[in-house]
């Protein structure tokens, strides 16, 4: 086995080489591969918690969390963050509390501007989360105003995500992320060549590939939209998937070389979804 050197981490195993002459499988030949593989070794900083395996719906008041999905990232050695915006704003404590206890990260999704296509947490959320998870939160921005929101964040959490395009420049993002976070990592939203490399130019800790368009609700994931990631001849650092995500994806992720994964509806079942902007009216959304 041969080794490929990542940006910012550890080393983990090269994938085996595609058609293109890329050092990752594209997603269309890892769907024909009947192989079974290896769970990835993951980078430095990113071990799996074991947890105690559960079957079934585990309560958390008036929602739930699936554990056939946490068995299967488990299964697959990625790790699994719970996105909040999954539960109207008076549930996310407990649900924190939930992923927190299994090991989980929390992700917690800022929507504002261009984005606004469901309600994302609020500012004095992320306050009390970043006592409540600390080092195992990971705020996302899906804002226009990235100074301001980086500004309003607590010192001391895990990880800040900046989608991209950024306005304002994402070195500018990036250098004021990194005085709040531990780590920065740059989302995708289907990118091109030129987006993935100017991603790339700025040395982030991880990328997080958005499988469903970016703050929109009711999109089934699209594993094709990490193609562009895969196929790259460059060395990538960590590679993460938001938007979609549910218990069938984690052999293909698994194989694809991602280590993070964020689920959202597919993780919590039982209780009211979280309502999409316009929309606030609603008891529950389909997901």
């Amino acid at each position: 086995m041969h080794w490929c050197s990542l940006a910012g981490a550890s080393r983990i195993p090269a994938v085996p080489t595609c058609c293109s002459g890329a050092p990752r499988h594209c997603t269309r030949h890892i769907l024909a591969d009947t192989e079974e593989s290896a769970p990835p070794r993951l980078p430095a900083g990113l071990q799996y918690e074991e947890v105690q395996s559960r079957s079934g719906l585990a309560r958390i008041g008036p929602a739930a969390v699936n554990t056939e999905l946490e068995d299967k990232a488990q299964q697959a050695g990625i790790i699994l963050s719970g996105s909040l915006i999954a539960v109207p704003a008076h549930q996310r404590q407990s649900l924190a509390d939930r992923l927190l206890g299994a090991g989980h990260w929390v992700h917690a999704d800022m929507i504002a501007g261009r984005y606004l296509g469901q309600e994302g947490v609020q500012a004095e959320e992320i306050d009390r989360l970043a006592t409540q998870a600390g080092l195992r939160l990971d705020v996302h921005l899906m804002v226009d105003d990235l100074a301001e929101a980086i500004n309003g964040i607590p010192h001391g959490i895990g990880r800040i995500t900046i989608q991209y395009p950024a306005a304002g420049g994402l070195e500018a993002a990036e250098e004021q992320a990194r005085a709040k976070a531990q780590s920065v990592w740059i989302a995708l939203d289907n990118p091109s060549p030129a987006s993935l490399q100017q991603a790339l130019d700025n040395r982030p800790d991880g990328l997080l590939a958005m499988l469903t368009p970016p703050g929109m609700p009711g999109h089934s994931a699209d594993v094709r939209r990490l193609d562009a990631l895969l196929e790259s001849p460059r060395g990538l650092p960590p590679l993460g998937v938001d938007g979609g995500v549910n218990a069938k994806n984690f052999e293909l992720l698994r194989d694809a070389g991602i280590v993070y994964a964020v689920a959202g509806r597919a993780l919590v079942s039982g209780g009211c979804a979280a309502a999409p902007a316009g929309h606030l009216e609603q008891k529950k959304v389909t997901p």
